[in-house]
């Protein structure tokens, strides 16, 4: 029977509502599997509603989007080179005469450099950090790890389980609990399928990690960031089986191409001028 309909012949519906982390999904996934009770996850439809040129997207982008940037002067998009790159096949294309393309920054004083040195060739460790909203596409790095059982990975920066991989929670990165983890691992892994530019990306190049990361995370054309596909699942696989095998002498290149392009570019002197 329909889930949708299962909830209308119910007696009596029970509303389960709370703050980050205050246990929600817990409870949900306990009377799920315990109590046979159908769910409806509003989260889950919210997430359908607002897809990609879904209906519920075009009637947003029209409503919100369009009426407001007819309003304005200029439009600040703080988002990263690959979005613009192919702003002209968007549905935002008619925004292109006012936007203003911002690049993220990051002040290396509060993500000081860390990562002396890199695991050894076939076993190196691959760090995600962030959350799990439908963007960040974590359901395809749960399909990477599973087909790569011999391969470290781990996250920080949730409460959830995500398959096979490693659950470190959340950290003040300022702590040196947290610098100690981090300078364990040698990249970090994010595989947003609809991420404006996340700025852990930059974060890790100012700690000496060799971001990989999908083109729709906002990235494209830098020499010490790897792209990998989000397309098809054996192109990401051959990309982090050969990254096991790069020398550590082209991972220490694509540290200082990382650090100078931080310098140079990705910094609060140039975002503001």
């Amino acid at each position: 029977m329909d889930i949708l309909q299962k909830s209308k012949n119910n007696q009596r519906r029970i509303g389960l509502t709370g703050g980050i982390a205050s246990g929600k999904t817990t409870i949900t996934n306990y009377i799920r599997k315990h109590k046979n009770i159908p769910i409806l996850d509003a989260d889950h439809f919210s997430r359908e509603l607002i897809k990609p040129n879904t209906y519920g997207y075009k009637k947003i982008l029209d409503y919100f989007g369009n009426k407001i940037i007819g309003n304005c002067d200029r439009f600040l998009a703080i988002t990263g080179n690959s979005w613009m790159n192919r702003l002209k096949e968007s549905p935002f294309q008619s925004w292109e005469p006012k936007i203003v393309h911002l690049d993220l920054a990051v002040d290396r004083t509060y993500f000081p450099f860390i990562k002396e040195n890199f695991n050894p060739i076939g076993k190196r460790r691959f760090l995600y950090i962030g959350h799990t909203a439908w963007y960040k596409n974590t359901s395809f790095l749960e399909e990477i790890v599973q087909k790569l059982p011999n391969i470290d990975f781990a996250w920080m920066g949730g409460d959830q389980l995500l398959k096979n991989i490693k659950r470190l929670g959340k950290y003040d990165f300022s702590s040196q609990d947290a610098k100690n983890i981090i300078q364990e691992y040698d990249f970090l892994i994010t595989v947003g399928s609809s991420d404006a530019n996340p700025t852990t990306i930059l974060e890790a190049m100012a700690w000496g990690l060799i971001p990989v990361c999908s083109l729709q995370s906002g990235y494209e054309g830098f020499s010490g960031i790897q792209n990998i596909s989000i397309d098809r699942i054996e192109n990401a696989i051959a990309t982090i089986e050969k990254l096991q095998s790069v020398p550590e002498v082209q991972l220490k290149k694509w540290q200082k191409d990382n650090l100078d392009c931080l310098d140079n570019h990705f910094n609060w002197e140039r975002f503001s001028s």
